[in-house]
């Protein structure tokens, strides 16, 4: 389970251009389930997305994993918990893989397994419906 708790993030603080983009934000994602992140331009995706992560800092709250705080937690210790697929493969961390490897490493996240193991049919199948769900045709671009 994904929690987001009580989450202040400000940005500029102390100067006139000092921007409050979280106050007392509360998530919480259950074990298996699948959320879209959908808003206009500098609505906070990505920032909330760099929080939960912890690509940027909050002022205040928690961010746990399993019940695990991870925000001072070092990050190669967090990155055993969470992974991160952008839309544009081009920008993840394996931008020579396809979608569909890149899926498959951030599905094994902290585990020890090999591409091949790692993505069978039942797998491909879950992972075109994930992707099928978000309406952008990614589902038809797994192996490219």
């Amino acid at each position: 389970m994904l929690e987001l708790k009580n989450i202040t993030k400000i940005y500029n603080p102390g100067t006139v251009t000092e921007m409050c983009l979280f106050d007392g934000f509360n998530l919480t994602v259950q074990d298996g389930e699948f959320l879209s992140i959908v808003g206009s331009n500098g609505s906070g995706k990505t920032s909330l997305l760099n929080i939960i992560c912890g690509s940027i800092p909050i002022e205040k709250g928690d961010v746990q994993v399993g019940g695990e705080s991870i925000v001072r937690m070092k990050d190669f210790k967090r990155y055993e918990k969470i992974g991160r697929v952008y839309q544009n493969p081009a920008m993840g961390t394996c931008p020579n893989l396809t979608l569909l490897e890149n899926m498959s490493l951030a599905d094994h996240k902290g585990k020890k397994y090999s591409l091949t193991p790692g993505i069978n049919k039942s797998r491909k199948d879950y992972y075109r419906d994930q992707l099928s769900i978000l309406g952008l045709g990614l589902e038809n671009k797994m192996d490219i």
